[in-house]
């Protein structure tokens, strides 16, 4: 009987990362003989047994990073096409601060914290709120602030006195 092999979702590959491939076979479960990986480009990235993807170090943003997959057949299933996936290398991308960032605010910003990158918890302190946006792909993490504000009433408590401003600033 013939069997085939599919590539699943492809991983994101920055420079200098890793990520993971998988491959599947219909008829599941096909032969006997195990998914074997292989890479076709191997001047930009190596490929183990378990499908872990290792962009190598010579290789820079752009390039290509292109895996196969092969299954033996057997007695009961033929030898499968061999089936590829390429990836374009993609560059690290940096956190950066989004607009929350440097605006007065007496409560903690929840939103448009990062421009790029994945915002961590916000921290409270008494005269700031402070958080940071962590790259992609091995960029730098950049930290990031918001000055805090209070409201202060003002209020006379007796005598003939007066107090500006008499509103909440």
């Amino acid at each position: 009987a013939a069997q085939t092999l599919s590539f699943g979702p492809a991983p994101s590959l920055y420079v200098g990362g890793s990520g993971s491939v998988t491959a599947t076979v219909s008829p599941a479960p096909g032969s006997s003989a195990a998914i074997v990986y292989s890479s076709l480009t191997p001047l930009v990235c190596s490929v183990n047994a378990a499908g872990t993807v290792t962009v190598l170090p010579a290789a820079g943003a752009g390039n290509t990073c292109t895996i196969a997959a092969d299954k033996a057949g057997d007695a009961s299933f033929n030898t499968a096409p061999q089936a590829s996936q390429s990836v374009v290398i993609l560059a690290p991308v940096s956190g950066s601060c989004g607009s929350a960032s440097g605006i007065a605010i007496a409560m903690p910003p929840s939103s448009n914290l990062c421009a790029t990158g994945t915002a961590s918890a916000v921290t409270t302190s008494t005269s700031q709120f402070t958080w940071s946006c962590t790259g992609v792909g091995g960029g730098t993490t950049a930290s990031c602030a918001a000055p805090r504000t209070y409201t202060v009433t003002t209020s006379v408590q007796s005598g003939s006195g007066s107090i500006s401003p008499a509103g909440p600033q």
